[in-house]
């Protein structure tokens, strides 16, 4: 086998596993979605074409090549049900109902057509380039190509386009921009292969990994900007299947080159692709090991500080009612009574707070951002510390550069503010310093908050701001913590496509904690 094809066969492979993943991976997340369903149908009929593509290529009968190629038919699909995915994100379904309707009657009418007449869509396939058998058009075929990969993929870019441009909601515009990327990269990476087709000597060895080509941006799209719907945890499982699967890949490759290079370079030595193969799979084994080893102490933390804080309030409220049981009289009831309705107060704001996490994960598209000066608000948030801080007689000194402007969600970047400067108060020695900043650094704009308290080891940085976690040295302090407010404030800057980190050089050496977002001038 010549190298051009087994590069162009791992290809196929590649492609039709990653387009059997992403639509898999959309229909079971939730099925109950429009754009879940439409965008899975995409990769499934994507994956359908790749494996057909790949069979026929490498059957040596003529006849037969070309009726596997006729799954190619699928093509008419891919457009038609992308084009309702990009309707259904750009909020147009209803309003271009008539256009649906239409494209959908037109895909299963040609398809019909050509399954009827088949020598119209494909003759037998002929030997082309290093393909044994490749595609030889039918006397119609053109008309599949002027319409699925011409009129429709410009009239859908086009919906793209105006859906950026008349959305003032820069959200809405990032889901349309990386869209609009998706299926740019989509359609010409995937139309080399076509050039072969009429005989145009193009060779197609890239347009069959148009599939992992195009995955990159809608990946980062449907993690990032949630294209689809899909839960927070179930992004980072797909981001992470996505990862692993990139890795097999290229472990794939190593072991299927391992004979063309031995027939090509004779003196090559056999152990080496076997040895970087064994490599990247140890690599991916410790990445996942770390991976559930971090999910398991995540899930071990929820448990132990839900129960905790929900087991106060409630066993109050049982010593109450056993008391109110064994009450001879109503002043022996009233302060039971008075201690029931306190510790309902904290059962509801428990309540409160777990929800606030649930609705910050999907609070994406009700951000209103505005240009505001960061040094402005941050002074705001300053002013309005809490008592905590005033009790401990605790200095902010303040370092803020005027004009610092930058695009936000006010009342949410004052929420980060807020958690930012009172974990710094409540964490730091009496009559101690805290410092503010905020100045511009390049394109950013990056506001600090150093404190001279507990400090943070270096085991717990990369869990700092996960749901729930708390450091050792946090929870000997405070034990009515819920180790929620950093991960809202990670989650809250991200919306923002801005950055959050920690700097400190271990327990009892103080913490600097920073975000940055772009500056607009």
């Amino acid at each position: 086998m010549e190298f051009q094809l087994l590069l162009h066969n791992i290809g196929g492979i590649i492609s039709t596993i990653t387009g059997l993943g992403i639509a898999v991976f959309c229909i079971v997340n939730n099925p109950h979605k429009t754009v879940n369903r439409v965008l899975a149908l995409v990769n499934l009929c994507v994956a359908i074409f790749c494996a057909t593509h790949l069979i026929g290529v490498n059957i040596l009968d003529p006849h037969i090549s070309k009726l596997v190629f006729m799954g190619n038919l699928i093509n008419v699909f891919i457009v038609t049900f992308t084009l309702h995915t990009v309707l259904v994100i750009t909020r147009k379904e209803h309003s271009r109902k008539g256009v649906l309707w239409f494209v959908y009657s037109l895909s299963i009418l040609l398809a019909l057509f050509y399954i009827i007449f088949p020598d119209t869509f494909l003759l037998d396939s002929v030997h082309k380039m290093y393909f044994p058998n490749y595609y030889v058009p039918g006397a119609l075929h053109w008309v599949m190509r002027i319409i699925y990969n011409g009129l429709v993929p410009f009239y859908l870019l086009c919906e793209l386009i105006d859906s950026y441009r008349r959305n003032q909601d820069p959200i809405e515009q990032n889901r349309a921009k990386y869209f609009f990327v998706t299926m740019i990269v989509g359609y010409v990476v995937g139309f080399i292969p076509v050039f072969l087709v009429y005989d145009i000597p193009v060779d197609p060895i890239w347009g069959i990994w148009f599939v992992p080509l195009y995955a990159i941006p809608l990946v980062y799209a449907i993690v990032t900007y949630e294209v689809v719907d899909i839960k927070i945890v179930a992004r980072k499982a797909f981001l992470y299947g996505v990862s692993i699967a990139a890795v097999g890949a290229l472990i794939a490759l190593f072991n299927l080159s391992n004979q063309w290079i031995q027939s090509a370079y004779p003196g090559f030595p056999i152990w080496v692709t076997p040895l970087i193969s064994a490599l990247l799979a140890v690599g991916v084994g410790v990445f996942v090991w770390n991976k559930l080893r971090e999910i398991d102490v995540l899930k071990y933390e929820f448990i132990t500080t839900v129960t905790h804080k929900f087991r106060t309030p409630l066993t109050h409220v049982k010593w109450a009612a056993e008391n109110i049981s064994k009450a001879t009289s109503l002043q022996e009831v009233t302060p039971q009574i008075s201690y029931i309705e306190e510790a309902n107060a904290k059962l509801v704001e428990l309540t409160n707070m777990l929800a606030a996490v649930a609705d910050n994960e999907k609070a994406d598209y009700s951000y209103h951002l505005e240009r505001t000066d960061l040094s402005v608000i941050a002074g705001e948030a300053l002013d309005q510390i809490g008592e905590s801080a005033l009790e401990k007689n605790i200095k902010f000194e303040r370092h803020m550069e005027p004009g610092a402007y930058v695009s936000c969600d006010v009342m949410r970047i004052k929420s980060v503010l807020q958690i930012l400067l009172e974990n710094a108060a409540h964490y730091t020695p009496q009559s101690s310093v805290v410092t503010v900043s905020v100045q511009r650094q390049g394109k950013e704009v990056v506001f600090s908050v150093t404190d001279q308290g507990i400090g943070i080891s270096k085991s717990e940085h990369a869990l700092l701001f996960s749901k729930f976690h708390r450091g050792s040295k946090a929870m000997l302090m405070d034990t009515e913590g819920m180790g929620i407010g950093l991960y809202m404030a990670k989650e809250i800057i991200s919306r923002h496509k801005g950055r959050i980190w920690v700097q400190s050089e271990g327990e009892g050496k103080g913490s600097v904690f920073s975000f940055a977002l772009a500056s607009v001038g």
